[in-house]
C-alpha cells in the first residue's frame, strides 16, 4: 500500500511485485496525489501491468500522463455462477479493497 499527500489531497495505490514487474491494482484519492504514486510504481521496474476502470480518475491521469496502452479484459472473478446476464456484469466493477 502506497501512500501520499494529506487530507483532501490525499490518495493511494495498492500494488504488487512479481519480479520486474510491478502490478497496480488500484490508484485513487485526489488526481493531485497521483503523480507521486505513479513515481513510486514505475522506480526500477521493467513493466507494470495495470487494473483499471474505464472513466475513473486514476484511468483520465494515466491515459493523459503516462502513455498507457489500455487492453479492455473480462474478469475472471465475474464468470457467474448464476443465470446472471454477463454483459451486465463484464461493465460492474468493485474496488479492491471491496474484494477482499
Amino acid at each position: 500500500l502506497l501512500l501520499s499527500g494529506e487530507g483532501e489531497s490525499a490518495g493511494y495505490a495498492v500494488v504488487g511485485r512479481a519480479g520486474d514487474t510491478n502490478v497496480l491494482y488500484e490508484m485513487a484519492g485526489h488526481p493531485a496525489s497521483f503523480p507521486a504514486l505513479w513515481q513510486h510504481i514505475v522506480c526500477r521496474h521493467h513493466a507494470i501491468l495495470i487494473n483499471d476502470r474505464s472513466g475513473s480518475a486514476s484511468h483520465h491521469w494515466l491515459s493523459e500522463n503516462a502513455g498507457i496502452a489500455w487492453k479492455p479484459k473480462k474478469l475472471a472473478m465475474w464468470r457467474s455462477l448464476t443465470n446472471a446476464d454477463q454483459a451486465k456484469l463484464f461493465n460492474s466493477y468493485i474496488p479492491y479493497f471491496d474484494r477482499i
